[in-house]
């Protein structure tokens, strides 16, 4: 089981550059210290409620989808290599086991980074933000994706980068938790 940004591919730097055009418009400076500390690994409506404690719900969703476009045309217009090295030839060495992406990142451009990199292919099942009611550090996500293979949590492994990653792993009950 696989997180996806920071994991296999490196787009952190692409979402802070979307987030600061974003977030511009409420006076709020997105630099990387801030996009660490608030919005990596996280789901947009979780930091988004934090950040603007009166934002709505319609809005939340607008400024979702706008980061999701902005994104997608970050990497139409900029061809970027965000793959991680090593990542496709891992997913392609163990493309016989079951293999579940398991992100925080909304199910529209966590499938064009699929796609983009090549290694949709590779995946069984993408479990998104979309895909949940509680999100990371929650163990929801991993859960899903273990129910969905029907497999012992014994035999999985999950791959993480982020700490409310980590925490979904090891409260979804898996103890094979690599962390970058």
């Amino acid at each position: 089981l696989f997180d996806l940004d920071g994991t296999l591919v490196k787009t952190h730097y692409i979402y802070q550059i979307v987030w600061k055009n974003i977030l511009d418009k409420y006076n709020i400076n997105c630099d990387l210290e801030f996009f660490n500390n608030f919005i990596k690994g996280k789901n947009d409506e979780k930091f988004l409620k934090y950040l603007i404690p009166e934002i709505s719900n319609v809005d939340i969703i607008n400024i979702s989808k706008t980061k999701d476009d902005l994104f997608e045309e970050y990497i139409k217009l900029n061809n970027p290599d965000i793959l991680i090295s090593g990542a496709y030839n891992l997913l392609k060495y163990y493309k016989n086991n079951k293999i579940a992406i398991v992100t925080s990142c909304n199910k529209k451009s966590a499938e064009v980074i699929l796609n983009y990199t090549k290694i949709f292919e590779f995946i069984d099942i993408l479990i998104s933000a979309n895909d949940c009611n509680n999100h990371k550090p929650n163990p929801e996500p991993y859960l899903k994706a273990i129910n969905f293979f029907n497999v012992q949590k014994k035999n999985c492994v999950i791959f993480e980068d982020s700490i409310s990653g980590f925490l979904s792993a090891y409260n979804s009950g898996v103890r094979n938790i690599f962390i970058l």
